[in-house]
C-alpha cells in the first residue's frame, strides 16, 4: 500500500543520514593526527566514536553565530573555516582561518559560556563535534580520556593567550599613549594566567 512505501522511504532516508553521520577510514586518520585527539589510542578513539557527530557544510555557511549558545566542540574533517569577530556596529573582523585538523569551540565546551566568535565555513567542508554531555557518557568506561582531552584542550588556550599577549604587547610598544595604567593590569593578569597555564600543560 501507499502508507507501506511512505514508510520504506523514510526508513532509507534516516538510513542515509546514518551513513553520512558514520566516520569513514580518511575521518579517523585526521582524528588520530589532530592535536585534539593526541594522545589517545585505539580502545579510546573507539570509546568516543559513537558520541561523535559528522555535519558537511557548504561554503558561506554559518557554523554558530557570536554570543549564541552551544556547547559543542568543533573539528575539521575537510575544508576551511574563518573565525570573525563584531567590531562596532556593523564592522567584523576575521581573527584567524582554520584547516583541517584545527580545532574551535573550545571555550564554551569547557564553560558552557555563549560563543565568544562566529564561524562561517571559508569551503566546502566537512566537521565532526563533540558534545560535553555525551563525553561523560564515554568517560564512565575510561577515566583517561578526560584528562587527555582536557589537556589538549588547554594547550590550545595556552598558545592563543600568549599569541594574545604577544599582539597586546607589540600593540603597546606602537601605541604606548593609548593605554593606560588599567589597560597594563589586565596585560600583566593576562601575563600570569599564561605562566600558570604553560607551567601545568606545556612541560
Amino acid at each position: 500500500s501507499l502508507s507501506i512505501i511512505y514508510v520504506k522511504l523514510y526508513v532509507w532516508g534516516v538510513n542515509e543520514m546514518l551513513k553520512v553521520n558514520k566516520l569513514t577510514e580518511y575521518d579517523l586518520h585526521y582524528m588520530k593526527d589532530s592535536s585534539l585527539f593526541a594522545g589517545l589510542g585505539k580502545s579510546q578513539l573507539k570509546a568516543i566514536e559513537p558520541i561523535i557527530s559528522i555535519y558537511e557544510y557548504n561554503r558561506r555557511e554559518e557554523i554558530f553565530k557570536e554570543k549564541s549558545n552551544g556547547t559543542e566542540i568543533f573539528m575539521i574533517l575537510r575544508g576551511q573555516i574563518e573565525i570573525i569577530k563584531k567590531h562596532g556596529v556593523k564592522g567584523k573582523f576575521l581573527m584567524t582561518v582554520l584547516t583541517a585538523k584545527d580545532f574551535f569551540g573550545e571555550m564554551s565546551f569547557l564553560t558552557g559560556s555563549r560563543r565568544s566568535a562566529s564561524a562561517v565555513s571559508r569551503t566546502d567542508c566537512r566537521l565532526l563535534s563533540l558534545h560535553p554531555e555525551n563525553l561523560e557518557k564515554a568517560i564512565l568506561s575510561d577515566q583517561h580520556l578526560d584528562a587527555i582531552l582536557i589537556t589538549n584542550i588547554a594547550k590550545k588556550l595556552a598558545l592563543n593567550l600568549e599569541s594574545l599577549n604577544n599582539e597586546y604587547s607589540r600593540m603597546m610598544s606602537l601605541h604606548g599613549d593609548f593605554f593606560n595604567d588599567h589597560h597594563k593590569k589586565e596585560i600583566c593578569d593576562l601575563s600570569d594566567g599564561i605562566s600558570t597555564i604553560r607551567s601545568k600543560y606545556l612541560r
